[in-house]
């Protein structure tokens, strides 16, 4: 089961949490949800991957569609965390090309810019 978790939102960024497998129904279920959270408040937002254990492409679309509309914005996604095996496939899928893929929380922190 997927799971998505607002970990904080600041006025500078928001923290969100993927987990679980993000196959074809875990992203109907989450899909509004994230992008809600994602894009409502036009803010950088850092992203916890670090509990997914599946990531499927229509699950990265999610993602791409979100940083898109963010970057509509003027801002960004900076996730963090992800599993080796998530991470070769966002690479792979040049997902880092839209949304920057850091080693940890600190970085993204620093990536986007607050203190």
């Amino acid at each position: 089961m997927a799971q998505l978790d607002v970990v904080e939102v600041t006025d500078r960024y928001t923290h969100l949490a993927l987990s679980g497998r993000l196959d074809i129904p875990a992203v109907n279920a989450l899909q509004l949800r994230f992008t809600t959270e994602a894009t409502v408040r036009r803010k950088p937002v850092i992203l916890d991957l670090s509990g997914v254990e599946l990531m499927t492409s229509y699950a990265m679309g999610m993602l791409v569609s979100a940083a898109r509309t963010l970057i509509g914005h003027g801002a960004s996604i900076v996730a963090f965390g992800a599993p080796p095996h998530v991470d070769l496939a966002l690479r792979a899928t040049a997902l880092d090309r839209v949304i920057a893929l850091v080693p940890d929380v600190a970085t993204a922190t620093q990536k986007v810019g607050a203190p």
